[in-house]
């Protein structure tokens, strides 16, 4: 408990007071306040703010803390609002961040997703997307400048509990959609193995021998196509709602035995060719399908009509 001033008098106190360095109100503005001799003290206040010049300690410091149910409704932020966020329900919830003309550099805002479904969407304070923090993921705001309302932000991700890494290694369980491998487009929706994954990286080119008329299939993507058959014989290019290829996918093609080959094309499908040329010359020939479009295919090299 403090020590009462009741029937001192002031001139016996006045060492012991604290107040703010320019003896003048507390407003919106920082000041420094100091002891009755005129010493600073490592504290600033202001009518929303305090701010300490050095080090502060405690036993604990506890962050204010606020559980939101998701709603329609989007929830804007003030000074005065807490720093941590935990978002509960589903259907997706919209922030909207302080005013950064208020806040100081390095004002932190924390958001968990704990929805079954549903995005956080955190925008600034001009209604400017700063994150998108899906189901189960967890997000670290911080201000880097506050030059004006709108601010510049900084977003840092922590993945959901089901997901693990080290230095050299990445695991998660469920599905990838829109990934890319330096720069390169990852087609499958989900990677399997690490044999699938060395399989899609090794440059060798992998064989399917085939010794009859025969429809492509998903796994001839960027390998080679060889017809072994003795007689006249297709090779069909599905639809791509039977076999969704992707575009840009390569299959080479080669006639190994001496039944001549025939690029057929599904119902649907357009194959683009020189002279419209479907066959493969004569034995030992090879071409390249190269796919352009949904169901359109480029088919050139040894082909005649």
């Amino acid at each position: 408990m403090g020590t009462s001033l009741i029937g001192l008098l002031p001139q016996n106190t006045y060492s012991g007071l604290i107040k703010v360095g320019d003896n003048s109100a507390i407003n919106s503005t920082l000041k420094t306040l100091s002891d009755g001799a005129g010493n600073d003290l490592p504290m600033q206040v202001s009518s929303n703010l305090v701010n300490f010049t050095k080090n502060a300690s405690a036993s604990q410091f506890f962050e204010g803390f606020l559980s939101t149910a998701a709603s329609g409704t989007q929830v804007v932020l003030t000074i005065d609002s807490v720093g941590n966020h935990l978002v509960t329900g589903s259907g997706g919830q919209t922030f909207k961040l302080p005013d950064a003309t208020t806040l100081p550099n390095g004002a932190t805002y924390y958001f968990n997703n704990n929805q079954s479904s549903g995005a956080i969407s955190v925008n600034n304070n001009s209604n400017t997307l700063v994150a998108s923090i899906p189901s189960g993921g967890f997000s670290q705001i911080t201000l880097l400048s506050n030059a004006t309302a709108a601010g510049t932000w900084e977003r840092h991700e922590q993945a959901p509990s089901n997901v693990t890494w080290s230095t050299n290694t990445f695991d998660y369980p469920g599905s990838i959609t829109s990934a890319t491998w330096n720069g390169v487009a990852i087609a499958d929706a989900k990677i399997a193995s690490a044999a699938t994954w060395n399989a899609k990286q090794d440059s060798a080119i992998t064989a399917n021998r085939q010794t009859a008329s025969y429809t492509l299939v998903l796994g001839d993507a960027n390998k080679l196509v060889e017809m072994n058959v003795a007689s006249a014989n297709n090779l069909t290019v599905p639809l791509n709602s039977s076999v969704a290829f992707s575009t840009g996918t390569q299959i080479l093609l080669a006639q190994y035995g001496a039944g001549q080959t025939t690029v057929v094309a599904t119902s649907g499908v357009t194959i683009r060719s020189s002279g419209g040329k479907l066959k493969l010359n004569v034995q030992y020939s090879g071409a390249t399908l190269i796919k352009i479009a949904t169901n359109e295919w480029y088919l050139f090299g040894d082909i005649a009509a």
